[in-house]
C-alpha cells in the first residue's frame, strides 16, 4: 500500500471521527454544508449574531468584520472588539479585532479568529491509542475600507487561514472579502436611516488537507437595515442640563448564498434606549431568525454601552439546545 494511501485511509478515519463527535454543530449553525474552513462564516460579532447574521446592511460598526468590510469605512471612533463563543460538545469560537478611522476617509483594522473543535479520542488498529484536538482553525484579518462620499463606503479584507485535522492534516489558503455599503436617507430624515449593503465574503481558492480541495464558503449576500429614533423624555441630569432620553428602533435583513448550500434568509430587529438610567447609558434588547433549507435557528440579546465600552450577551436556540456568546468592546 503506497504511503499516499494510506494518508488518505487516515484521513477519511479522522473525517468520520470529527464528524460523529461535532454532530451536534451540524444543526446549531445554518452554514454547514459542503465546504471547507466553514469557520471562515461564523459569526465575529454578538450584536450581529443576536440579529440573526443580518449585519450586511448595518452602518458604523466593527463588527462588521465578519459580514461586510465597507461597514468599518463608517467607523467613528477607534474600536477594539473581544467575542468568545462557547459550543456544545467541547469546542469554541472566538475573535479579536481592532478598527480606526483615524485616516478618514481611509479605515484600516486587523483581526485573528480562533477555532477550537474540541477533543477525540483515537484507537486506531495500528495501535495508536491518544486523545487529539479535533480540529483547529486560524485565521487573520487584514480590512481596509474607503469612503468616497458621506453616504457610500467600499472596503475589503484579506484573511490568510490554516486548518489542522487531528493535529495531522493541515489546509491553508487565502480567502477574500469585499464589499459596499450606502446610506439611502440621514438620521435627518422624517423617514429614519435606511442603508443597503452587498458583500462578496471568502472568495479564493479551494482548501485541500492531502490532494482532494474542498471549496471555502464563498458567501454572496444582499442585506438593508432601517433605523428610527424618537425622543421619549428630556431627563434631568445631575448637572442641571438637559439630556434627551431616545428610543432606536432597527429593523435588518440579509439574503445570501453560500456555496453548494441553500438560500439563506436572516432578519432581526432592535430596540435600543439612549441615555437610559438618566445618565449616558444606552441599552439593547435584540431579536433574529435564520433560516437556511429546513434548518431554523432563534436568536435573542441584550447589551449595555457607555462612552468608552460595551458588552454584548447573545443566544442561539435550536433543537439541540443553546449556544451562548459574549462579546465586549472599547472605543477610543
Amino acid at each position: 500500500m503506497s504511503c499516499g494511501f494510506e494518508k488518505k485511509i487516515h484521513l477519511i478515519f479522522f473525517f468520520v471521527l470529527i464528524l460523529n463527535s461535532q454532530l451536534a454543530t451540524r444543526n446549531s449553525h445554518a452554514d454547514f454544508g459542503l465546504t471547507g474552513a466553514q469557520f471562515l462564516s461564523r459569526d465575529t460579532g454578538t450584536r450581529a449574531m443576536a440579529l440573526g447574521g443580518a449585519y450586511t446592511g448595518i452602518w458604523g460598526s466593527v463588527e462588521s468584520f465578519g459580514y461586510n468590510p465597507a461597514g468599518l469605512g463608517t467607523l467613528t471612533k477607534t474600536t477594539v472588539h473581544a467575542m468568545y463563543a462557547g459550543g456544545y460538545i467541547g469546542d469554541h469560537f472566538g475573535f479579536l479585532g481592532i478598527a480606526t478611522p483615524w485616516w478618514h476617509p481611509l479605515y484600516f483594522g486587523l483581526g485573528l479568529a480562533d477555532y477550537d473543535g474540541g477533543r477525540i479520542d483515537l484507537n486506531l488498529s495500528s495501535g495508536l491509542q491518544e486523545t487529539r484536538r479535533a480540529k483547529q482553525d486560524l485565521a487573520a484579518y487584514a480590512a481596509a475600507a474607503w469612503q468616497p462620499l458621506a453616504s457610500l463606503s467600499l472596503g475589503a479584507t484579506l484573511k490568510p487561514f490554516q486548518s489542522t485535522l487531528a493535529e495531522e492534516y493541515k489546509a491553508s489558503g487565502i480567502a477574500i472579502d469585499a464589499g459596499g455599503l450606502w446610506r439611502a436617507t440621514g438620521n435627518e430624515s422624517p423617514y429614519g436611516d435606511i442603508s443597503l449593503g452587498l458583500s462578496l465574503m471568502n472568495a479564493g481558492s479551494s482548501a485541500a488537507y492531502i490532494d482532494e480541495a474542498d471549496p471555502l464558503p464563498t458567501r454572496a449576500t444582499a442585506g438593508a437595515a432601517w433605523k428610527f429614533t424618537r425622543v421619549l423624555k428630556n431627563a434631568w441630569s445631575d448637572t442641571f442640563t438637559d439630556q434627551e432620553e431616545l428610543l432606536d428602533i432597527l429593523l435588518t435583513t440579509d439574503v445570501s448564498r453560500i456555496t453548494s448550500e441553500d438560500t439563506r434568509f436572516s432578519a432581526g430587529v432592535e430596540i435600543g434606549q439612549r441615555n437610559s438610567f438618566n445618565a449616558e447609558m444606552d441599552s439593547f434588547v435584540r431579536f433574529g431568525i435564520k433560516t437556511q433549507g429546513p434548518l431554523q435557528t432563534y436568536h435573542f440579546g441584550i447589551g449595555l454601552s457607555q462612552i468608552l465600552w460595551g458588552v454584548d450577551y447573545g443566544l442561539t436556540t435550536q433543537s439541540l439546545g443553546t449556544f451562548h456568546q459574549i462579546s465586549i468592546s472599547f472605543f477610543i
